[in-house]
């Protein structure tokens, strides 16, 4: 799935000195959330069979490779038939593409740091010299490197009095019948980030979902089940939102690495290298154990 420009994944808030590209980061478990760790149909690699372990082979040349935990595998040739009599180096290169293809969607395309990060949601399992171990929401594993100069931001609820007319935020949603967005979350920006992500776009919350990052223009008072209605301008437009009472509001803050233990919900921004490291410069982590609902 292509990964599309959003408020906290690219532009770099104000109050903690970087810049990125505009990029805002979603639910645990929404339906057919982004962001896993496997399955880049894009790359025109499948998926494993789910009994299988992971492709991350730890294992030398002799003997039974091995699975990232240990266990004896001995995986099926998956690469394509038109592949099976390349020279080693293209045959190494074709692993290394395999194994990309298997960590994160459109991650082997972000063979460089020149490229788009690609956002993943996942859950810390272990932390050791500057990298940490996530699990996604399929259940695919990897290890992540957290760059020296990365920037970590905590996502921490609010009450959904904080906004109001005049406030700056960001809410992925989904088209309703009568053409309104229904919001899945709402992330109101500090005022040092106002104009992050300016805009709407297509995000990958779900299908047919959108980000939209604008001010708030009126803020409707909450009305029973169908919750309040939001009106938000942005650059060259604006759309009303209907925010249900049950829909997660939170906003941002300077985060640090101490947050990034075992247990703690986070959302990655991660490039690889052409050896496929993983190496995340963004990261945001849920306040207490809570998920960041972007």
């Amino acid at each position: 799935m292509q990964n599309y420009p959003i408020p906290l994944a690219g532009e770099a808030p104000a109050n903690l000195g970087k810049e990125h590209d505009t990029d805002a980061p979603g639910p645990a478990r929404r339906p057919d959330p982004g962001g896993n760790l496997a399955g880049a149909s894009a790359s025109g690699w499948s998926r494993p069979p789910a009994h299988r372990h992971p492709p991350l082979y730890t294992g030398g040349r002799a003997g039974a490779p091995t699975c990232v935990t240990g266990h004896a595998s001995t995986p099926p040739n998956l690469l394509p038939a038109t592949m099976t009599r390349l020279s080693a180096p293209a045959l190494a290169a074709a692993a290394l593409a395999f194994s990309l293809a298997a960590i994160a969607p459109g991650i082997a395309q972000a063979q460089s740091n020149n490229s788009a990060p690609t956002r993943v949601r996942a859950t810390v399992t272990a932390t050791h010299d500057g990298r940490i171990d996530v699990t996604d929401q399929a259940g695919n594993r990897a290890t992540v490197a957290i760059a020296p100069d990365a920037t970590i931001s905590e996502v921490a609820p609010i009450e959904p009095g904080a906004i109001r007319p005049g406030s700056y935020i960001g809410t992925a949603a989904v088209t309703q019948p009568d053409g309104t967005l229904r919001a899945l979350e709402v992330h109101v920006f500090p005022e040092s980030m106002r104009g992050t992500g300016d805009g709407h776009r297509p995000y990958d919350l779900g299908a047919d979902s959108t980000m939209t990052n604008g001010t708030v223009e009126q803020a409707g008072a909450v009305t029973g089940m169908q919750g309040r209605t939001l009106s938000v301008r942005y650059r060259g437009g604006e759309q009303r939102i209907v925010v249900p009472p049950e829909v997660p509001i939170v906003t941002f803050a300077p985060g640090r690495r101490e947050a990034l233990k075992a247990g703690a919900h986070v959302i990655l921004f991660v490039h690889a290298d052409t050896q496929g490291t993983l190496t995340a410069q963004r990261v945001l982590v849920g306040k207490d154990g809570s998920t960041p609902p972007m």
